[in-house]
């Protein structure tokens, strides 16, 4: 699942094509990195589901959670009640740290997560985990936005500062 927002500016005359880049992937990297060490860990907060909007999980799906939770098994988590965690492995596989990837148009954000956990789900009745995972709200999308246009901004701003040359 990719992660799409739109970001309209324009290259200012006295900033280089290449240096135009430079300050986009560098804008690119503080969103992915705020995306890494905030939004990502959100999704495994109790109402993470109606926050984010999550695929209703059948009875049966419940009740055989909330079974294997009441026999204290280990390999079950103890959060084992909220949609994304059964044995804590999709949480624990996100939480790491991962280095989000720059580019000049685009961020990437490499996450390996246990094999059950896929874009495309095996079955259709099966809820889609890996598309669940990199949902984000609009309030943090306009935070990425805002992210953005603020590590921008402080390029152009330190770009444009005067400097003194002494000469002999």
């Amino acid at each position: 699942m990719r992660l799409y927002f739109e970001v309209t500016d324009q290259r200012p005359p006295d900033v280089s094509i290449r240096r135009w880049r430079t300050f986009n992937r560098d804008a690119m990297a503080e969103v992915g990195n705020l995306y890494d060490d905030v939004f990502k860990m959100r999704h495994f907060e109790p109402g993470a589901s109606s926050r984010y909007g999550y695929r209703p999980r059948t009875p049966a799906h419940i009740a055989r959670k909330a079974k294997a939770v009441a026999r204290n098994s280990f390999t079950v988590s103890p959060d084992a009640n909220r949609d994304l965690i059964f044995s804590g492995a999709l949480r624990k596989a996100v939480k790491m740290k991962h280095l989000p990837r720059a580019f000049p148009t685009r961020v990437t954000v490499n996450m390996p997560t246990p094999s059950y956990a896929q874009m495309k789900p095996r079955r259709p009745n099966m809820p889609n985990l890996g598309d669940e995972i990199v949902r984000v709200t609009n309030d943090e999308m306009g935070e990425m936005e805002r992210a953005y246009k603020a590590s921008l901004e402080h390029d152009l701003n330190s770009y444009r500062e005067p400097k003194t040359t002494r000469i002999g």
